[in-house]
């Protein structure tokens, strides 16, 4: 893989979208399922760290992922993850440098005396005390590029298992937004504002085609029905064609593809 560390924004875009190429094609020819039966697949749902962080995908570490580690979530959205997260046995929370959901948060609500980064911060500490769990830090190196989203994936997650961390060369990098634990309209929030960013000038932007789309990545659990294949199937085509009436250029360059994840009962926390 091609170093960016010493080139400039454009030529890092061009690098990361150049080396991500081989996987993409992978995905796009032989589906999610398929990748999913590869040799130790099953890794990617195991022994990820039990903390909450961002939905990024340069914040590869934690299990439970909401945009800004919670911070546009309503109060009541907010207490249905903590209660989620609580009988799940959540251990800590993160925050993150360059956090676009705190960016988002910031413009929102008019606040300008205090950084993104200090409000990322205040925030995610907020909701790690309402857990009742330790603050774990700021992630001050991503995994990404600072410059730019790298992501050209989203994994809808229907298990809580999914561990980003596990991924390696098994599948692309991208989103990871925690469906199993969001409600239903944070949840699609969170998918939308992933397709928001990987779309636009934060991401790849206009490199994002028809041709070669945003993969839309729902992991079904096939142990439970509220979370399989078949429920993320239908939530994610009631999703796309109301994208498709309301934005259908947007809808012309994201594709859906769904499986059932390959995880057992026992390996449910």
């Amino acid at each position: 893989m091609q170093n960016m560390e010493h080139e400039s924004p454009d030529m890092q875009r061009d690098i990361a979208w150049f080396n991500s190429e081989r996987k993409m094609q992978e995905l796009y020819k032989k589906g999610i399922g398929k990748m999913l039966e590869q040799e130790n697949a099953e890794s990617l749902f195991e022994d990820g760290e039990s903390c909450l962080c961002c939905i990024d995908e340069g914040t590869d570490n934690g299990l439970f992922r909401a945009a800004g580690s919670g911070i546009l979530l309503s109060d009541e959205e907010r207490a249905t993850l903590v209660d989620r997260l609580q009988a799940m046995g959540v251990k800590g929370v993160k925050s993150h440098e360059g956090c676009g959901a705190a960016e988002k948060y910031c413009k929102d609500n008019n606040i300008t005396d205090k950084s993104v980064d200090e409000v990322a911060k205040e925030k995610a500490q907020q909701i790690a005390k309402e857990l009742g769990v330790p603050y774990l830090g700021h992630i001050e190196k991503l995994s990404r590029p600072a410059e730019f989203h790298y992501a050209r994936t989203v994994y809808y997650d229907g298990t809580g298992q999914f561990n980003q961390a596990a991924v390696g060369d098994k599948l692309p990098p991208g989103f990871v937004i925690s469906r199993r634990y969001l409600d239903d309209k944070s949840s699609i929030d969170n998918l939308q504002l992933a397709i928001q960013i990987a779309l636009g000038h934060h991401g790849f932007g206009k490199k994002i085609t028809k041709d070669k789309p945003l993969m839309l990545l729902a992991l079904g659990d096939p142990h439970d029905s509220m979370f399989d294949a078949a429920a993320m199937q239908k939530e994610m085509d009631d999703f796309l064609k109301q994208l498709a009436e309301k934005d259908p250029q947007t809808a012309s360059r994201v594709r859906l593809d769904v499986a059932d994840a390959p995880i057992s009962h026992e390996t449910r926390n």
